[in-house]
Parts: structure tokens; C-alpha cells; sequence
């Protein structure tokens, strides 16, 4: 099987550090891979773009800004320029951000060379040293056509990224920000297939006869460690 792994690496040197050595980690016989170190690279405020012209009037006007931006750095180029057997992808880093960064790895095509990719975040630890040869087994056997992976699943709700009224309450700035939520809705709504989905995406969900308003799953080992065990 040929698999491409994709990992985004942005602005903490030990995050990828450590990634890189739980997948060196990994025993064989394992998956062969190709690695793909996608860099978002930039300080994130795109000064130059005219989409981002009405954001910027409403920094200067409310003092506000995004505090989910942060600055590449670049003490990660040495790290990963260590690495012999890589190919380097490098994207705009911008107030689309992890999120963003996968759509522009989609749009560049660059996966449809694997049977199979692997998208992963700066920081990921796999959980045991055997856990790509078990995603080989798994892969061979069920043929999936995606596996989704991680610690924490969270289920949002749509009534939660609808939570602005866009009145004179809020802020300009949250106000411009739920505008733009309601324009990715609505483009995404434009089509059969998501437009079904997004109807039927619940408000709410029934627990024990409670409503909830959403939840999030944590999904790691039941390993009990010590302060010397790491």
C-alpha cells in the first residue's frame, strides 16, 4: 500500500519533535510511507490581501483581533531539513488556520499519488509502537474509505456556530465574524450532499431525557503512569 503522511507544522519545535519520534518509534513490519511536512508559513495578518480589507477596518475601529493567529517559527525549517526521504509543501499561514491549511493541501492534489493519506497535526504521539502496522492490518482487511483518528472527538452543534445575533450588542468584529459563518453555510449548503447534511444537523441532543447542548469524547488508553516511566 502506498501512503503519503502529511504533518502541518506552524510555530512549537518540540511539538514536531516529538511527533518525529513516535513515528520513528513505530516497529516493523509497518506501513511504507512517503512524509510530507506541510509548513504554514507567515506571521497569519495577510496585509496585502484585498479579501481581508473589511477585517482590518474593524481591527483598527474595535482594537480587537483574531488571538488564534500566531507567528511561524523558524527554528522548524532545521529540524525538518534533518529528514533525507521528505517533500516539503509550504502554504500561506492565514486566518483560515489549521483548518485552511488542510483545503489548500486538498486543492493542491497532491494526495491522489497514495491509495491512502494520513493528515496529521503537529504534536500527534501515537498510542503504542504498533499502531501503524495495526492501520495496515485494519486497512487490508475493511478496506475503509477514511479512518478517523485522535484523542478527543467533539459534537458541536449547529445552534453553537450560530450563537451571534448580528445586532448592535456585539462587537463589529463578532458581528463580521458570524457574517462570514453564515456565507461558508450557505456555500456549502449550495450542494446536494452537504446541504442534506447541514438540514439535518441537529440543534440539540436527548440524553437521559436531558437536552444537551453537545459533547466531547475522550478516547486515549487506560495506561496509569508514573513520574519515571516516561
Amino acid at each position: 500500500m502506498n501512503l503519503g503522511i502529511f504533518i502541518l507544522v506552524h510555530h512549537k519545535p518540540w511539538l514536531i519533535k516529538s511527533s518525529l519520534k513516535s513515528l520513528e518509534n513505530q516497529i516493523k513490519p509497518y506501513i511504507g510511507y512517503e512524509l510530507n511536512f506541510v509548513i504554514i508559513k507567515g506571521d497569519g495578518k495577510c496585509k496585502n490581501k484585498k479579501s481581508y480589507k473589511k477585517y482590518f477596518n474593524l481591527v483598527k475601529k474595535t482594537k480587537e483581533k483574531n488571538i488564534m493567529l500566531s507567528n511561524f517559527d523558524r527554528n522548524l525549517t532545521a529540524i525538518i531539513k534533518k529528514h533525507k526521504h521528505k517533500s516539503i509543501i509550504y502554504v500561506e499561514n492565514d486566518h483560515g488556520l489549521d483548518s485552511g491549511a488542510w483545503l489548500k493541501i486538498i486543492k493542491k492534489k497532491k494526495y491522489l499519488k497514495y491509495d491512502y493519506s494520513m493528515f496529521l497535526m503537529e504534536g500527534f504521539l501515537f498510542t503504542n509502537n504498533r499502531v501503524l502496522s495495526s492501520i495496515n492490518q485494519f486497512i487490508k482487511i475493511n478496506k475503509p474509505d477514511f479512518i478517523s483518528t485522535g484523542h478527543e472527538k467533539r459534537i458541536i452543534l449547529k445552534n453553537l456556530l450560530k450563537k451571534l445575533n448580528i445586532d448592535n450588542k456585539n462587537s463589529l468584529l463578532e458581528n463580521y465574524q458570524q457574517s462570514i459563518f453564515d456565507k461558508i453555510f450557505h456555500e456549502f449548503g449550495s450542494t446536494n450532499k452537504f446541504g442534506k447534511i447541514i438540514r439535518n444537523w441537529p440543534k440539540h441532543l436527548e440524553k437521559n431525557g436531558s437536552i444537551s447542548k453537545g459533547r466531547t469524547e475522550n478516547h486515549v488508553p487506560k495506561y496509569n503512569f508514573g513520574l519515571f516511566d516516561y
